[in-house]
Parts: C-alpha cells; sequence; structure tokens
C-alpha cells in the first residue's frame, strides 16, 4: 500500500518502490531510527536486513538503479547504496548487524524477528527494540541525542514499554548495567554530553570485554587508520574540464560542486591549463621571458633586417621549445601538489583545464607548429578518469569573452570538437540553464565517482 505522503514526493518513491521490490523477493527490510511518519522528508533511509539476504539484496538494489558506494566505506555489518534520482543523491544505509563504530551491540536477529508489518515494503522494530536501539546509536556514535529523536523518545517513555525486555536484550552483550541507568529518562541523560561520553566508555570497554568478535573489529579499524591502505591510491577520481574560454567552465565547475555535496562526496577544484597560475620557477622564469607556443614569433617579417631577424627568430624557437619541455614538468608538478594528495583520501578533483588543451591551441589561437611533439607530449602526461569538453554558441561566448574576436572564438570551438571526436571525448553544451546541464551530466556519469 502507497503512502500518503509519497503521492507528492517522488524521492520518497523510489525509496517505496526499491523496498517494494524488496519484500517480493523475499527480504525482509526492518526500518530502524527513522520516524515512520517522516518518511517523505528523507533523502537517506537506515534499514536492517537479514545477513542471508545480503547477495539477493545486492541484485535487486542494482536492478534498481542503486550503486554501492566504494569511497570512504562504513565498514564490516554496513553497506552504503547510492542513486541519483529527481535531481538529488538519495542513500540506502544497509545493515546487516547492529553496529556502532566497529562494536556490534545488539542481536540484529531480534530486531527482526520482533518487528510488526509496516507499508511500502517495511517493518518497524517493536518498540523495545527502536529505544534500545537509539540509546546505543547515541551511546557508542555521538556526543548527544539529535533533535529528531526527541519527540519519539519521550512518547516511547511515557507510553510505556517492557523494561524487563529492553534490559534482558541488553544483558546479552553485558550492557543491562549502562542501559538500567538511562531508560528511566533517556532524554534528559542522553542530552548531556559528558554523561553520554562516561556512558560511552563504559560500554565501549564492556563491548571489548565481552565480545571477541568486537576486539578483532576495532583492532583492524585501527590498523587501517595507522597504515596505508594501498588499494585507496585508487579511491579517488579526476574529471577534466576543457574548452573555450568562455563555454562556462567555472559557473559548470561550482554548479556540479554545489550537485555533488548530497552525495556525500568530497570535492576538490585545481587548475591545471596549460597558461596561467604557474606552479614551477622555471615555468614562472620562462613566462617573465615570453615564452609562448604559438607560431607567431614577433618582429620577425620581412620590414626587419635580416640579421636581427634571424636572431629574433633563433631566440623565438628556442622559448617555444623550452616552453614545450618545461610545460611537461609544470603539469607533473601541478598534479602532485594539488592532485595527488585529494586522489589517495577518496577525493573527487574537478580540473579546470587541462594539459590537452594545447593540443587544440593556445588561450583560443590557433598552434600548427609541433604537433607531433604536443602529442607525445600529452601521452606522457598524467590521465584524468574522465574528460569532457563544455561547448556553446560561439556568438554567445563572444559576448562573455569580448576580448577574442569572434573568428577565433568561432574556430575555437570547431577545434575543440574536433579534438573531442578525435579522442571520443563527450561534449557538453551549455547554452541551456546551468541547473539542467548539471542534471545531464550527473545522470550520465554520477556512477562513475560516487
Amino acid at each position: 500500500m502507497k503512502s500518503e505522503s509519497s503521492h507528492n514526493n517522488p524521492t520518497w518513491n523510489a525509496f517505496r518502490d526499491t523496498f517494494c521490490e524488496l519484500e517480493k523477493a523475499g527480504v525482509r527490510v526492518c526500518l530502524l531510527r527513522d520516524d515512520p511518519l517522516k518518511l517523505h522528508e528523507l533523502a537517506e533511509v537506515d534499514v536492517l536486513i537479514p545477513v542471508e539476504m545480503r547477495a539477493k539484496t545486492a541484485e535487486a538494489l542494482v536492478n534498481q538503479g542503486w550503486t554501492l558506494r566504494t569511497v570512504n566505506r562504513p565498514g564490516p555489518g554496513k553497506q552504503v547504496y547510492c542513486r541519483y534520482y529527481n535531481r538529488q543523491f538519495i542513500w540506502i544505509d544497509l545493515h546487516y548487524e547492529m553496529v556502532q563504530n566497529g562494536l556490534v551491540y545488539m542481536d540484529a536477529a531480534w530486531v527482526l524477528e520482533s518487528s510488526r508489518p509496516f507499508r511500502d515494503g517495511l517493518v518497524l522494530p517493536s518498540v523495545e527494540a527502536w529505544l534500545l536501539h537509539v540509546i546505543h546509536h547515541v551511546v557508542l556514535g555521538k556526543s548527544l541525542l539529535a533533535e529528531k529523536y526527541i519527540t519519539r523518545l519521550s512518547g516511547v517513555t511515557r507510553s510505556g514499554f517492557d523494561s524487563d525486555l529492553v534490559l534482558a536484550q541488553a544483558k546479552k552483550y553485558r550492557l543491562d548495567g549502562v542501559i538500567a541507568s538511562i531508560i528511566d529518562s533517556p532524554v534528559d541523560i542522553l542530552s548531556d554530553v559528558e554523561g553520554v561520553a562516561s556512558f560511552n566508555s563504559r560500554a565501549r570497554q564492556l563491548l571489548l570485554q565481552t565480545q571477541f568478535s568486537n576486539r578483532i573489529r576495532t583492532t583492524r579499524r585501527w590498523l587501517l587508520k595507522k597504515t596505508v591502505n594501498i588499494r585507496r591510491l585508487k579511491a579517488g577520481y579526476t574529471i577534466a574540464i576543457i574548452g573555450v574560454d568562455g563555454a562556462g567552465k567555472s559557473t559548470f565547475i561550482s554548479t556540479l560542486r554545489g550537485a555533488l555535496k548530497g552525495a556525500g562526496a568530497e570535492t576538490r577544484e585545481a587548475y591545471m591549463g596549460p597558461w596561467g597560475r604557474y606552479l614551477l620557477p622555471t615555468t614562472k622564469f620562462l613566462s617573465r621571458l615570453g615564452s609562448n607556443p604559438l607560431d607567431n614569433i614577433p618582429n620577425t617579417d620581412r620590414s626587419v633586417p635580416l640579421p636581427i631577424r634571424v636572431m629574433k627568430w633563433m631566440k623565438g624557437i628556442t622559448r617555444r621549445y623550452l616552453y614545450y619541455g618545461n610545460s611537461l614538468f609544470e603539469v607533473w608538478g601541478r598534479y602532485f601538489v594539488l592532485v595527488f594528495p585529494h586522489r589517495i583520501r577518496g577525493r573527487l578533483v574537478l580540473m579546470d583545464r587541462y594539459y590537452y588543451d594545447l593540443e587544440v591551441g593556445y588561450k583560443n589561437k590557433e598552434i600548427r607548429n609541433a604537433r607531433r611533439l604536443r602529442r607525445v607530449l600529452m601521452a606522457l602526461a598524467p590521465r584524468p578518469h574522465l574528460t569532457i569538453c563544455l561547448s556553446a554558441d560561439p556568438v554567445a561566448i563572444a559576448n562573455r569573452k569580448k576580448e577574442d574576436p569572434l573568428h577565433e572564438v568561432v574556430w575555437a570551438v570547431k577545434a575543440y570538437a574536433a579534438f573531442a571526436e578525435r579522442r571520443n571525448i563527450s561534449i557538453v553544451r551549455t547554452d541551456a540553464d546551468i541547473d539542467d546541464v548539471v542534471d545531464h551530466f550527473l545522470q550520465k556519469h554520477w556512477r562513475r565517482f560516487v
């Protein structure tokens, strides 16, 4: 049965359809802490399923368009699935055990067995299971009780519950003494930061003493934090955004970063273009000398005396190839300073321009010299995971960048289009509203980096 609140909420409809499919597959999906009366407000839902249904659940979620989060994984006993839907990222936190910060604190089988049918493919935990879960969630993982739990927790304590059952379940993990000190007035006690901290210390000590598996889990978590996990070298993701000056790269990047906040993705921006914002001292020095890759070398026309012309030409050629040779060191320097440190931390790095721009031209101007050399340099440069080329109507671009003549902009748009086709790079048109542009991009590519 559909909930009334879900009729006008497409986001919850995506959750409901998924949970109903899981119900059809025989998977019991138990809502954990969330208020069942406010499901339509949620973009992230915590649920518990039987551990033996893990493979079947994963298959059903993938078939429904969900993707397992592979960056910053939550650890054993839990998986996080994500989906881009209705212009936002939505999440299912899938629990197989009742675990917090690596510590199993509660019998998941009892939570599922004592649950009662609800709707939208969900079951609800019993009052006693919900109460015990919320207390443990705060004591083991938070500094104080979140405001969203206060009203419901107050109602539970007023209406009554089976305290003997709660303490019996807590006793399985030797936490009955901790829980007995809290259940008479949980809202007041869990709203005190110092009180929660003291209970946290006691509960962690008891769980480590009585549960050998918890000691193994915490040791493993500690080792992962203290040592370098080589697999994380591949955890980050890089997107290079190239295109004509004025195509809207800065606006696209800022809008995309805002949209990705909902995905829990840590993003960084790095300028990686072959001109401007130089990093290496050699590049800054060559820039002061006037080094660039342009075809035209000043003061080499026929009106200049031949000896001077030859000297200027030789200096220009020397500066040009010094520029090319140094540019490769510059791009690798920027990569190791601006990109690599974030990649190994699992972040998404959005690169404003890239070394590939140099194969097209220089500041919207055509370059005909050293084509083969430039392609060799491109092959030796660090490669982004994904490259996209922004484009728009040349007249609109020329209106934004009035310093560039229209004929140069027209040439640049065509040159980038040819380059993108040659390299099999996606072209993203920025003529439309920027929110629509970013939405279309995410619909196509979000699984690559979330």
